[in-house]
């Protein structure tokens, strides 16, 4: 496990989310920012503490409980077959009392609550080896909220992000690679969190949990 590659990845957020806040602190102030606008600053801030928190229990349990990568259990996410076989020890079960110690909400979007999806079969492009990461994605993001997003993170004046990633399976401690994010988009080479769009209205936000 590269620990200081995943340490830059939780400082990362935890600074971004910081600035988002504060974002939406100046916002507030100001009666002409289109609401718009303002949704997806707050909603930027509600994924990205979502996907530094679940970093960050990830490498607790790593740390702390000795679990490999391939441990690492999201059972009891939403309704996706998270299950291992065989199945995996209740410490390194993210959503378990004895493992990462928190109960699954989904992520309380403006506009919808959204479920995060976790999976082992992506790899970025220019990010560790050929492996895959182990990631966490959320489906139907708005075009705002990536645009914040990588406006915040890499000063990108127009996100564009356009990318056919395939299919990625949900982990259930095996990895293997059925989709590609960074081939076609080169923004996203190299990006450890950013969007896709695959050509439906709604973007993919995807936040690399382990690099591989």
């Amino acid at each position: 496990m590269k620990r200081g590659n995943v340490l830059f990845l939780i400082l990362l957020a935890i600074a971004l989310f910081a600035v988002l806040s504060y974002a939406v602190t100046q916002s507030s102030r100001s009666s002409g920012r289109d609401a718009a606008a303002e949704n997806a600053i707050t909603d930027a801030a509600q994924i990205m503490q979502y996907a530094a928190n679940i970093s960050t229990i990830i490498q607790r349990l790593r740390l702390s409980n000795n679990c490999k990568a391939s441990d690492i259990s999201f059972e009891g996410a939403a309704s996706n077959p998270y299950t291992h076989t065989p199945p995996a020890e209740n410490k390194c079960k993210v959503f378990h009392t004895d493992g990462g110690g928190i109960r699954y909400r989904g992520i309380e979007l403006s506009y919808q609550e959204e479920h995060p999806f976790f999976t082992g079969a992506i790899r970025i492009e220019g990010i560790g080896t050929s492996a895959p990461e182990l990631t966490m994605l959320v489906h139907s993001i708005t075009p705002e909220i990536c645009q914040h997003l990588f406006e915040k993170l890499y000063s990108f004046s127009r996100y564009t992000g356009n990318d056919t990633v395939g299919s990625a399976a949900a982990f259930i401690g095996t990895f293997s690679v059925t989709g590609m994010i960074g081939d076609q988009a080169p923004e996203l080479a190299g990006k450890p969190i950013g969007c896709w769009d695959d050509g439906s209205q709604p973007r993919h936000f995807y936040y690399v949990l382990e690099e591989r």
